[in-house]
């Protein structure tokens, strides 16, 4: 194979393979008709999908006008849009045709009994038709799946939706076996079960099916909400948005927007996609239900997502893994670094120091810092360069990155910039850059995707990187740790702050930079309605039954007299045993005189309740044992 130049030119010889295979089965087919064709791929081949795909590749290719298709693998679907049944019935049927007559050449059998069609349509009126594939007439499918989403006649998206909710219940089930308020699987173990397992199957195709009525998809949304009741152990009673505050979750509807919005921006740079036209045409309001079209009010709120110019997603060139010698080497560790938890910034310094002087010494390399930001992550991004050179004054400076500009973006940019001011340098007669040369970066995340060669994100900077390795004796990327005082890494900082400030042009946003803009600004979006959610609150460190009583105390929807007599109207009175007050969270913890010796044994000062039920961690579990002592159902 590697004679045939299957490193070079792979797709050559795959189109040269398939050609003279196709040449062959014709040959064939003409000396002997009842012969049945017994060439093919091998199965689990690593080049046999690559294979069929483009055997099966030019089966749309003489498809007759208004016909549209899409095909994955095997899995083929045809469509056309018609005022009237009739006229739609002779396309399609012209089109399988079509069909037939590509299988009969390449001497393929096409399954007529899983075969189907459907008619989509808003008439109240029953239409029927009648289509053939041969002599078999196909049957009628009202409820179709393709590539996992179920569509209904008038597009309500109703069986969708039942599907998906039926199959979240049944995975629910497992949450519900792992805890109850007493024992088992705490906040951390339930959310990760639900995040990774029943989460992804009520948002498969939520892009498509997002536009059904908000009745059907409420019906999602309770699933969501039943599953925050039992990871943090709440009562039926506790409001939603306490609960999402508690746990963190994004409302469903908030995460359609997030996905709409995606894929509206996918489908404006994809220039070649039926939906690309479409999204600059005005949207009609004649029903009820929304259209995914309607996207655009969503992008209207925002004036960033407005102004951006959509660069269009092609397929750029990345660095072939035989040419990874000439790469640079990349380090995204330094020995000794922990967590910023567990780490105070003078270690971090301190180790981080001590490496560079022991394996980059100034003596020997070149250093150079470089830095990037944006503000709020999302726009007027800025890079920062900083070169120091043995015996020569520092080389410093600031560049723009784009009015719309992520972090990452910058960082990637000013990694970019740094490598052409290095290799020019180079060039220059009589400069003291030496030899071998060290970039620090605190931008982890784009090392880590420059360590992968078929990452496309960063295909620019690798191709610079591999221009400056070419130039020098010796060139790494290292990283190091960001904001712990490092003189290199706070002065590149404060250039790429600088550089943020400079006249920005309004660049082409690619998809995966609008991607990142997006879920930072719906992020933001649900932190401001969502005040008080604070991830490293105390509350996540309890065991399963304290973390019950915590999140019954905090909202008060709880067993108490109080809440149970004006939500249920279950009890007597709202009035506690003492007779004194009414039995609430405030009156329990800091005024029953039942409880007064019980409060004195376990907290030995005034403690405000406030500090009872949102604390520290001992301050918490204080609490906790106070209400297991006391005796008082919560």
């Amino acid at each position: 194979m590697q004679k045939c130049g299957i490193r070079g030119h792979m797709y050559e010889w795959i189109c040269q393979y398939l050609t003279n295979r196709k040449a062959r089965v014709r040959n064939q087919r003409h000396r002997s008709r009842k012969k049945t064709l017994k060439e093919g791929v091998p199965q689990g081949g690593v080049l046999s999908p690559t294979l069929f795909l483009i055997f099966m590749n030019d089966v749309l290719k003489d498809m007759p006008k208004w016909i549209h298709g899409a095909i994955y693998a095997d899995d083929l679907v045809i469509w056309c849009s018609e005022q009237y049944l009739t006229t739609a019935t002779v396309r399609m049927q012209e089109a399988l045709k079509k069909i037939e007559d590509w299988t009969r050449k390449w001497m393929v059998t096409l399954n007529a009994k899983k075969t189907t069609f459907t008619i989509f349509s808003l008439s109240t009126r029953v239409q029927t038709t009648t289509l053939k594939v041969g002599d078999h007439i196909l049957p009628e499918d009202k409820s179709p799946t393709y590539l996992g989403i179920t569509f209904d006649p008038r597009m309500t998206w109703k069986h969708q939706i039942d599907r998906c909710t039926k199959k979240a219940r049944l995975h629910m089930s497992l949450m519900k076996k792992l805890s109850g308020t007493t024992w088992g699987a705490d906040y951390n173990v339930q959310k990760t079960l639900y995040t990774g397992r029943i989460r992804p199957v009520l948002e498969y195709g939520m892009a498509a099916w997002g536009t059904a009525a908000k009745s059907s998809f409420d019906r999602a949304s309770k699933i969501q909400n039943q599953a925050a009741r039992i990871i943090t152990g709440a009562m039926k009673s506790t409001p939603i948005q306490a609960m999402e505050t508690l746990t963190g979750l994004e409302a469903l509807e908030s995460r359609r927007d997030t996905k709409t919005l995606l894929q509206y921006a996918k489908y404006k740079r994809m220039q070649a996609h039926p939906m690309h036209e479409r999204t600059s045409m005005p949207t009609k309001c004649r029903l009820k239900r929304e259209s995914f079209l309607q996207a655009r009010r969503l992008e209207r709120r925002d004036p960033d997502l407005m102004e951006q110019a959509a660069a269009p997603i092609s397929i750029p060139t990345t660095l072939p893994t035989w040419k990874r010698k000439e790469f640079p080497e990349i380090c995204t560790t330094v020995p000794g670094i922990l967590q910023k938890q567990v780490q105070s910034e003078a270690e971090r310094k301190a180790l981080t120091l001590e490496y560079i002087s022991q394996t980059y010494p100034n003596e020997e390399w070149t250093h150079a810092y470089t830095d990037g930001s944006a503000e709020k992550a999302t726009r007027n991004g800025g890079g920062g360069i900083l070169i120091c050179r043995k015996d020569a004054a520092p080389i410093k400076k600031s560049i723009a990155t784009g009015k719309f500009s992520t972090n990452y973006k910058a960082e990637a940019e000013a990694l970019k910039e740094a490598a052409g001011v290095l290799k020019n340098s180079l060039m220059l007669p009589g400069d003291t850059i030496c030899r071998k040369i060290v970039i620090f970066s605190d931008a982890l995340s784009v090392l880590q995707a420059l360590s992968n060669p078929q990452n496309q994100d960063v295909s620019e900077l690798a191709t610079a990187l591999t221009t400056l390795q070419q130039s020098t004796e010796k060139t790494v990327i290292q990283w190091i740790p960001s904001h712990c005082n490092i003189q290199g890494n706070e002065e590149a900082d404060r250039l790429a702050k600088e550089g943020g400030k400079l006249p920005q042009e309004n660049q082409q946003v690619t998809f995966g930079e609008a991607k990142t803009i997006v879920k930072e600004k719906q992020r933001k979006r649900w932190l401001q309605q969502h005040p008080h959610y604070n991830p490293r609150d105390s509350y996540y460190q309890l065991s399963r039954k304290d973390q019950v009583i915590i999140v019954r105390l905090r909202t008060g929807h709880c067993r108490l007299r109080q809440h149970m007599f004006s939500k249920f109207h279950i009890g007597d009175t709202p009035v506690c045993h003492c007779g004194i007050a009414d039995m609430t969270v405030e009156h329990l913890l800091q005024h029953c005189p039942i409880h007064q010796k019980l409060r004195a044994e376990i907290w030995s000062a005034d403690t405000p309740v406030q500090e009872k039920i949102f604390g520290n961690l001992r301050s918490l579990r204080c609490t906790a044992d106070f209400i297991r002592s006391s005796g008082v159902p919560v």
